[in-house]
Order: C-alpha cells, then structure tokens, then sequence
C-alpha cells in the first residue's frame, strides 16, 4: 500500500473497524456530501455485532445486519444527479446525514503544485487570488479536505477530516487552487453538483507514490524497496501490539 493508495482509500472506499455499541458512520460520510452519479450508492460503518441496519436514502432503502467484527455495508441502487436528499442510518440509534447531493465526485492529490491552496503559500500568492475567493460561494461544489497521513496498510479511516462542507470564500481559500478552478469549470459545464476530495502532501518522494511490486521491478531500486519493506514491518508490528 502506498501513500497514494493510504490517502485515497482514507477518502473514498475505506471500511473502518473496531465495533460499536451504537452504529456509527466514517467521517468521509457527512452531511453536505456529493455521493457519485449512475453508480451503485455504497454507505458503510460500524455497529454491535449482528445488529440490524436500515439505510434509506431518497427512494431507496437497503437492510443488513453487522457483521461479528461490528463492520456492515449497503449498496444502494444508483440514481441521476440531483439533490439535496438525506440519508438515514437507523439500529440501535439512528443516524441522519442532510443536505446531500448527486454529482460527480473528483480525488484531487499529488505534490505542491496540487497541494497549494486558492489564497496561496506564503511568499507565492495566486494572481487574482482574493477577487476568486471573494466569489467563491459554490453551492453546487462540496469540499472534502484530508489532512495529511501516511500508512502502508488499509487505515479504519481518515484522520482529522472535518468532514464535507459548503464551497464559500472561507473553506475555499484553504484548498487546492487547482482542485477548485478544475471542479469550477467541470460544474459548469456538466450542470450538475460536484464533490473535491483533497489529499495533496507537497514535497513527498516519488517513491512514497509508487507501489510495492513497481519498486521490486527495477533492480536499480532495491535499496528503495528495502527501506519501504522494513518500514512495513514496523508498522505490522505496531498494528499486532495495539490489537493486543
């Protein structure tokens, strides 16, 4: 697993563990969140160990029960754009998500180029920066913003997101200029709402974003994946003494 795949998993498609009394949805689940167009309509989480789970979402309902390590998963079937609808988690508790919407959702990562944000580094400003974020107010764009961590393996989910929020000229300053101009111009031109999930890390080594059985294909970079392998043993090691 690489950094690339650590970051976009913890963003898009990965299933948290350690059961829950209550169930219990990731944080890259939120209310304001842009749920992918035509596609089968994927909502996961956590609840007690054979707990019943019901998703409703718009006109679709799903039922399953939690597996024995607490985890469950629904796919709904998929619908057109539009919005906004609410989502209902209901077991032990209920779970309600509002203010979602159905669009095309867009992974923006890579180094700083990627990384550097509407308002600009410091000592690097964006031409126009202030005049663009002044007229951010988006409500066809959502921001998902993940902050930066790196593991080799599956993570329960991502770390310190603050989850989905509305585009406006304060949470847009802060995120990926060219994640925003890309989304701003996709919108208009499909018509339909648009999700940016941001998990750019500027200055990272090539290496970080390149798989395992890439590495071991070139001789010339077998120290490379020799460091990776060492570093993947430490943190299965880390893994087995948390569980314990």
């Amino acid at each position: 697993m690489t950094l690339r795949s650590a970051l976009l998993l913890a963003a898009s498609t990965c299933c948290f563990a350690s059961a829950h009394a209550e169930v219990a949805l990731p944080k890259v689940l939120s209310s304001h969140m842009v749920v992918q167009r035509n596609m089968p309509i994927h909502v996961w989480g956590t609840a007690a160990p054979d707990e019943a789970v019901t998703v409703k979402f718009h006109a679709s309902t799903g039922s399953t029960k939690a597996g024995a390590d607490g985890r469950w998963s629904v796919y709904l079937p998929a619908e057109a754009a539009g919005g906004p609808y609410t989502l209902t988690v209901q077991g032990s508790n209920t779970v309600t998500l509002d203010d979602i919407l159905l669009g095309d959702v867009w992974i923006a990562s890579g180094q700083s180029n990627m990384e550097m944000p509407l308002k600009g580094f410091n000592g690097a400003p964006i031409k126009d920066s202030e005049k663009v974020i002044a007229a951010a107010n988006r409500p066809q764009i959502r921001l998902l913003f993940v902050e930066k961590d790196s593991a080799e393996f599956p993570q329960d989910d991502a770390k310190a997101v603050r989850g989905w929020s509305l585009c406006t000229p304060e949470t847009a300053a802060t995120f990926s200029a060219a994640a925003y101009f890309f989304g701003l111009d996709i919108q208009e031109r499909e018509k339909v709402p648009i999700g940016l999930i941001d998990t750019s890390w500027g200055g990272t080594p090539a290496e970080a974003w390149t798989s395992m059985p890439a590495l071991s294909a070139d001789a010339g970079l077998m120290q490379v994946f020799a460091g990776r392998a060492q570093h993947m043993d430490r943190e299965a090691t880390e893994r087995s003494l948390r569980r314990a």
